[in-house]
């Protein structure tokens, strides 16, 4: 991640603080973008309305798998067997 020393404000350029970053910290940007709805989960961007609404679905329960019941996970871990 890029690192800035003053501890003054500073005017970061957007694309000058992007170019210092690597793969793992684009990753991070990108997560933040969606997680706060700046941006849509990539896979749903051309994807139909169906597909979209199925992807929504799937990115609500992304990460909650500590809340899910005993029924839900296996349910979960089933549906992936088939794939």
């Amino acid at each position: 991640m890029p690192t800035f020393t003053d501890h003054v404000d500073i005017d970061v350029d957007v694309f000058e603080f992007l170019s210092e970053c690597d793969g793992y910290d684009i990753d991070k940007v990108i997560s933040y973008l969606v997680k706060h709805k700046h941006i849509p989960n990539p896979p749903t961007e051309n994807a139909s309305g169906p597909e979209q609404l199925f992807e929504q679905a799937l990115a609500k329960i992304h990460g909650k798998w500590n809340v899910l019941t005993a029924e839900e996970e296996q349910a979960i871990y089933n549906i992936a067997k088939r794939f």
